[in-house]
């Protein structure tokens, strides 16, 4: 799933400026279709649980797991990191690198390809450490999330003074 940031980003900026716009999404779709079908070929083999559809969906399962303040908060935490730096990185950070900061597209590319495989690892850091703290993940997202707010708020904090800085690519 983080390829697509990854992948979308400085690869495809440089590719684009090597052999045009046109051929590069071309290559890309073959790319897709090709691992699609692996996928695909792969994903039939694997043995996988029979779904048994004469079972219905019990919300009371679901009611019982959202009741838990502890979950709770985690799904809240969770949904708030995720959702900010997918908003930042697809919609707004690398134009605005570009625009605000004037760095250069493909400078502006590599950052927000070097910030996606971060947070990819990012993610199996977490769950790593998680579990090597006795599953105490309410900890990490609440340190995970201040941070995430700070630096956020740094970034709007030097748009609003008109402050064009490198910070505002270390924080992205």
């Amino acid at each position: 799933g983080y390829l697509g940031g990854i992948f979308a980003n400085a690869p495809f900026v440089v590719m684009v400026n090597h052999i045009g716009w046109r051929l590069s999404l071309l290559i890309f779709a073959i790319l897709s279709i090709f691992f699609s079908v692996i996928y695909y070929f792969v994903a039939n083999k694997a043995n996988s649980a029979k779904i048994k559809s004469s079972k219905k969906i019990n919300f009371n399962l679901y009611k019982k797991v959202l009741k838990s303040h502890t979950n709770l908060k985690a799904i809240i935490y969770a949904c708030a990191i995720y959702g900010s730096f997918y908003v930042l990185q697809t919609e707004i950070c690398k134009k605005f690198l570009q625009d605000f900061c004037q760095f250069s597209s493909i400078k502006s590319a590599t950052i927000m390809s070097v910030t996606a495989t971060l947070y990819a690892l990012s993610g199996i850091l977490l769950a790593f450490l998680s579990k090597e703290f006795y599953h105490r993940k309410i900890f990490f997202l609440k340190v995970v999330s201040s941070i995430s707010c700070l630096l956020v708020l740094g970034i709007c904090t030097c748009l609003i003074l008109n402050i064009k800085t490198s910070f505002i690519a270390v924080a992205f």
